[in-house]
C-alpha cells in the first residue's frame, strides 16, 4: 500500500520529514540529522519496508540543493493502517511490540552517533547484538531498518501484513489452518532463465501442495538425517508426481521448467513447519558460506590436482552368521583445481599408504574398464579419462609425506608435490568442500550401515552401533553411491565456472566435465609432466610376487595367460616346480600384470576368464579382508564333512536277514519287463505314491518251484529215451 504524502510549506529540517523529488514516486526520508550532514533512505510503499537499505550519508548543502530543485517539496508520510491500531495495554501484541523495541533500543542509541553509521560498523554492531540476544541477524537488521523507514515510530515495529489478503491458510503441524497465504491469479516473482526455451512457469502452489511439502520433509526426517535440498527432490519424485501427474511428466521429459523450485520449498518449510525435538535433530542445514574469494588459482586443466583421503562413515561387514566387522573404508578423492572435474575416486579397506595413493592416481588417467569388473556400468563416455597432473596438492597425511611418495612423484615422475603447512585446510578448499558434499550425499542415500556424525557422544555412538547391525555387505554398494555423487558433480553447473567468461565466449556449458575436456583441447601453454602416460602408469604399479611353473603364472591363486611374446618365452622356459618371480601389478584391478625385462618390452600377462569371473563384483581389498573368514568357513565345512563320514561308517547298521540267491538268467523280454517294473516302483516312491501293479508276474525262486523243475527233467529224460529207442 503506498504511503500518503502531506506537503508542508518551508518547514525546518528534522528527523522523520520526507522530501518528494520531482515527479518521482519515491521519497527521501531523513533518519539522522547532524551539523554538516544527514542520513536518508528511499521510501515508497509500506511493503517495501522489507527491502529497505541502510541509511546513506548526504551533505546538508547537497540536500538543500535537491529540495530547491523544481517540483521538490518537503512533507510528512502517513503510517500504514495496521500501525494506527495501537495495541491494547497488557495485550499479547503490546508485549511483542515491547520485546521488539528492547531488541533494537541499544542499537538506536548507538547509531545516534555519526561515527557508528559507517557501513562496516553498522553491520558489525547489528551482528554483535544478534549474537548476544540469540536473534537472527537478518531479522534484527530488517526490524531496525523498518523503524527508520516509518519515521522512527515505535509503532513501526508492529508486524506488517503478509501480503494480499486471502482466505487460504497454510497447514500447521496438527493439520489445522493457522497462517494466511497470499495467492494471486498468476504466478508472482521472476521467471527462470529457461523460461524462454521451455516456457513460463505458471504453476501456483496451493494449500494441499504446502501440506505435501511438510509431510514429505517429516517422512524423510523420520528415516534419518535429511537436508532441505534432498527433501525437495523427494517431494518432486513422490508427492508432486502423485498430485500433479501431467506437470510432472512434462518436467521429467524436459519440456517444462521446475514447477516448484527449491527456494519455494525452503520458504514454505521454514515458514510453516513445526517439529518436535526428535525430528528437529535430524534436520541438517548447509553451513553459511564465507563468500567467494578466488584464492586458489590454476591456468588450466591438469595443472594442479588436489588430493585428500577421508574416512567413510559407512560400515562394512561380512555376510556370514554372525557377521564379522570389517571396518569403515577410506575414500580417496582427486579433483582438478581449474575445472572442478573429478578424475578419480578410490575406496579401500587398507590402511592409508603410499600404494593406495598410487592407485588413486592411476585411476585418474587409466581406462574406466576396471569398473566393469565390479559390476558398475561406467565407461569413457560417461566418465572421461583424465591426464596425469603436473602438480599434486596434498595435506600432511603420513601416506602423502613419506619418502616413497616423495621419490615416486618428485624424483621419478617429475610431478611436483606440494605438502601444505599444518592447520591450513583452506589451501585445498576445493577438495575439502567436495568431501563435505560427498559425506552429505552418502548420509541421505539411506544405504544400510551409514551413520551421519562422528561418534563422540552417547547419541552418535548409538547411531554407529545401529549402523554396524545394519551394515552393507560389499564395497560395490559404496561405489554405486559415490559414483552417483561424482556423476552429478561432473555434469551439473558449477558456480566457479560461471564466473569464467572464457567458457561462455566459447559456448561451453559451465559443467566440470565439459570445461575439463574443452580446456584439454583448446588451452595452450599449460604445464605438463615430462613423461608419457604409459611411463607414468608403469612407474606407479605396485611390486609383488607371483609363482610360475609348467608354463602357468599364478598370482593370488589365479592363473594368468601370456599376452605378448616376452611373456610366452618366459612360460616356455619356466621350471616344473613353482618358483617365485617379481611382478608389477595394479592392486585395485589385478586383471593384468607385468614382469619387468631389462631389454625390450615388459612381459604382459592377463587373467583367465575363470579368474576374472571369481573377482567379478569383489575388489581385491575386500577379498583380502574376507580371507580369514573364508579360511574359517572352509575349515568348518571340511571338519563337519569329515565328522559325518566317520560317524556314518562307525554307526552304519550291518545287513540283516538271509543272503540273496544267485541271479537267474532269463530271456530278453522278461528281463526288459523286470527293468521297467523296477523303474516304475522307484518313480512311485519318489512321487510319494504307492507302487503300481507289476507289469509281469513275479517269477518264483528255484527252491519254491523244485517240483516243477523235477517233473520237467523227468519228462525230458523220457523223451530222450523214446527217441533213442525209436518209439513214437
Amino acid at each position: 500500500m503506498p504511503l500518503e504524502f502531506h506537503p508542508l510549506s518551508d518547514p525546518a529540517q528534522a528527523v522523520g520529514l520526507a522530501l518528494r523529488v520531482g515527479a518521482n514516486d519515491r521519497f527521501l526520508r531523513i533518519t539522522h540529522l547532524f551539523r554538516t550532514s544527514a542520513y536518508v533512505m528511499w521510501v515508497r510503499d509500506s511493503e517495501d519496508a522489507r527491502y529497505a537499505c541502510r541509511p546513506a550519508r548526504i551533505p546538508l548543502m547537497h540536500l538543500e540543493e535537491i529540495a530547491a530543485s523544481p517540483g521538490s517539496c518537503w512533507g510528512t508520510l502517513s503510517l500504514p493502517e495496521t500501525h494506527l491500531n495501537k495495541p491494547l495495554p497488557r495485550s499479547e501484541l503490546e508485549q511483542l511490540l515491547d520485546a521488539a523495541w528492547r531488541l533494537i533500543e541499544p542499537l538506536v542509541r548507538m547509531f545516534d552517533q555519526e561515527r557508528n553509521l559507517d557501513r562496516a560498523k553498522f553491520s558489525k554492531a547489528i551482528r554483535y547484538r544478534a549474537e548476544r540476544t540469540g536473534t537472527n541477524f537478518i531479522t534484527l537488521r530488517r526490524l531496525l531498518l523498518r523503524y527508520y523507514y516509518f519515521g522512527r515510530s515505535k509503532l513501526a515495529l508492529l508486524p506488517l501484513p503478509p501480503g494480499p489478503t486471502s482466505t487460504n491458510r497454510a497447514p500447521s503441524d496438527s493439520g489445522s489452518l493457522d497462517m494466511p497465504i497470499s495467492h494471486s491469479a498468476r504466478r508472482r516473482g521472476r521467471q527462470p532463465v529457461l523460461a524462454k526455451p521451455l516456457g513460463r512457469n505458471e504453476f501456483i502452489v496451493s494449500e494441499e501442495d504446502i501440506w505435501d511439502m511438510l509431510s514429505c520433509l517429516k517422512r524423510q526426517l523420520r528415516k534419518g538425517v535429511t537436508y532441505i535440498t534432498a527433501a525437495h527432490e523427494e517431494y518432486l519424485k513422490e508427492e508432486f508426481r502423485s498430485r500433479h501427474g501431467k506437470e510432472y511428466k512434462r518436467y521429467a521429459a524436459g519440456q517444462s521448467v521446475e514447477p516448484v523450485t527449491s527456494r519455494q520449498f525452503r520458504y514454505y518449510v521454514n515458514r510453516f513447519l513445526r517439529l518436535n525435538d526428535d525430528l528437529a535433530k535430524n534436520l541438517r542445514l548447509n553451513p553459511r558460506e564465507k563468500g567467494y574469494r578466488n584464492a586458489l588459482r590454476s591456468n588450466g586443466p591438469g595443472e594442479i590436482y588436489e588430493i585428500d583421503a577421508t574416512g567413510g562413515r559407512i560400515v562394512l561387514v561380512s555376510s556370514d552368521d554372525p557377521p564379522k566387522l570389517l571396518g569403515t573404508p577410506t575414500i580417496y578423492i582427486i579433483i582438478d583445481r581449474w575445472s572442478r572435474y573429478i578424475p578419480s575416486v578410490y575406496v579401500s579397506l587398507q590402511k592409508p599408504s603410499y600404494e593406495e595413493v598410487c592407485v588413486a592416481l592411476l585411476i585418474s588417467f587409466t581406462s574406466r574398464e576396471r569398473f566393469r569388473f565390479i559390476c558398475l556400468d561406467i565407461d569413457e563416455q560417461k566418465w572421461p579419462v583424465g591426464v596425469p597432473p603436473a602438480c599434486v596438492c596434498a595435506d600432511r597425511g603420513s601416506e602423502l609425506t613419506c619418502e616413497s611418495i616423495q621419490q615416486a612423484l618428485s624424483d621419478d615422475l617429475r610431478i611436483d608435490l606440494i605438502n601444505l603447512p599444518p592447520y591450513t585446510p583452506d589451501a585445498k578448499a576445493i577438495v575439502e568442500r567436495l568431501i563435505r558434499e560427498l559425506k552429505r550425499r552418502i548420509t541421505i542415500s539411506r544405504v544400510r550401515g551409514v551413520f551421519a556424525d562422528r561418534p563422540m557422544d552417547p547419541n552418535t555412538k548409538r547411531a554407529k552401533r545401529q549402523a554396524v547391525r545394519a551394515a552393507v555387505r560389499t564395497i560395490v554398494e559404496i561405489y554405486r553411491v559415490i559414483w552417483e555423487v561424482v556423476d552429478d558433480h561432473n555434469n551439473r553447473p558449477h558456480a566457479a565456472l560461471r564466473r569464467r567468461p572464457l567458457l561462455a565466449q566459447a559456448g561451453v556449458r559451465p559443467t566440470p566435465r565439459e570445461a575439463y575436456l574443452w580446456g584439454l583441447k583448446n588451452l595452450t601453454g599449460l604445464k605438463r609432466p615430462p613423461l608419457t602416460d604409459k611411463d607414468i602408469y608403469r612407474l606407479l604399479l605396485s611390486a609383488d610376487s607371483a609363482t610360475i611353473s609348467n608354463g602357468v603364472l599364478r598370482y593370488r591363486n589365479r592363473a594368468y595367460n601370456p599376452a605378448n611374446d616376452p611373456a610366452t618365452e618366459i612360460c616356455e622356459h619356466s621350471p616344473r616346480r613353482a618358483t617365485k618371480i617379481k611382478i608389477k601389478v595394479e592392486r585395485s584391478t589385478p586383471f593384468e600384470l607385468f614382469i619387468p625385462c631389462k631389454h625390450g618390452d615388459w612381459a604382459q600377462f592377463r587373467i583367465t576368464e575363470g579368474g576374472a569371473a571369481e573377482l567379478l563384483g569383489v575388489t581385491l581389498d575386500e577379498e583380502e579382508a574376507l580371507a580369514p573368514v573364508s579360511r574359517l568357513l572352509a575349515a568348518t565345512a571340511d571338519h563337519e564333512a569329515k565328522v559325518a563320514r566317520v560317524t556314518r561308517k562307525s554307526t552304519h547298521p550291518k545287513a540283516e536277514g538271509r543272503r540273496r540267491g544267485r541271479p537267474v538268467a532269463v530271456d530278453r523280454e522278461e528281463q526288459y519287463a523286470a527293468a521297467v517294473q523296477e523303474t516304475a516302483d522307484v518313480k512311485a516312491h519318489l512321487k510319494g505314491q504307492r507302487s503300481p501293479t507289476r507289469l509281469a508276474a513275479k517269477r518264483p525262486s528255484a527252491i519254491e518251484r523244485w517240483k516243477e523243475l523235477a517233473e520237467a527233467e523227468r519228462l525230458q529224460a523220457v523223451e530222450t529215451s523214446r527217441k533213442r529207442l525209436g518209439l513214437p
